[in-house]
Order: structure tokens, then sequence, then C-alpha cells
């Protein structure tokens, strides 16, 4: 399952993963953005943290940060840094990013997790992002799973 720019309540979905969520899906992603307007706007009418949004490492609970930690198949990737990721009002960047919309593709045609895309997290925070070298990055990962790839 792949969320991307999600305007649910991120305290009711925390509730949902208490209650076992992820036995359900195989694997969930949650694309994240900290210059999505439309989920700002949001927050501000329904007060309360949207799903969505980036997740800030000074903000979330220790308990909160550590269960991210810990499961393996739950994945946060956060679109800020990549390219065309804050065009129009920062809500499409899935049509909009090819950076975002390539990661996606590619995690549904080739199953690989973050850091085989050349996603890269800050130290010990669960949160992927996208570095300046990404199309690089991916590329190389793209051609030791697809050798056909690297003639081209």
């Amino acid at each position: 399952v792949i969320l991307v720019g999600s305007d649910f309540d991120r305290n009711i979905f925390g509730g949902y993963l208490v209650d076992g969520f992820m036995k359900i899906p195989g694997d969930l992603s949650i694309y994240t953005s900290r210059t999505d307007k439309a989920l700002r706007m949001s927050r501000r009418v329904f007060r309360r943290q949207r799903l969505g949004q980036d997740w800030d490492e000074n903000t979330t609970p220790p308990t909160v940060a550590e269960y991210l930690r810990k499961t393996d198949n739950l994945v946060i990737i956060d679109v800020t840094d990549a390219e065309e990721s804050d065009a129009g009002n920062g809500h499409a960047y899935f049509r909009k990013s090819p950076w975002a919309s390539s990661d996606i593709l590619m995690t549904l045609k080739y199953n690989l997790r973050p850091e085989q895309r050349g996603l890269i997290t800050n130290g010990d925070w669960p949160v992927w992002n996208f570095p300046e070298n990404y199309l690089e990055r991916l590329r190389e990962a793209l051609t030791q799973v697809n050798l056909s790839l690297s003639n081209n």
C-alpha cells in the first residue's frame, strides 16, 4: 500500500497501528512533504497533524520514533527535497515531481527498499529523503536489478 499526500489524521492512524493495522498490508509506504499547502490548510481546519505532512524528529514522540525504527514494512518518505515536489500547491508531487513518481514506480515494479532506490536517512531518524544525486543513485540501483539497462 502506498499513501501519497494523505489527508488522514495522524493520531487516528497511530491508533490503527496500535490495534494491529500492519498485519494487513505486506508493506506500507507513506509519502510526506513539508511544502504540501493543501495538507497545511487541512491541519488548520481540523487542528490535527495530517499523515502526509512531514514527520519532524523534534516533535514526534519517542515511542512513535522507536516504532518506526523497528517496523521494517512501514516506510516514510519525505519528498520535500525531490525535484519539483513543491510545484503548484505542493500536493500533486506524484504527478509533478519526476523523482517522486520514479521512486513510486520503481517500488511497484522492482519492490526495492528505500536504500536500494537511492534514498537516504539522516542518521538515526527513520524517515527517508531524496539526496541531491538521487537520479544517479537510482540509475545505479536499476542497472543492478535489470542488467539490460546498463547498456543504455
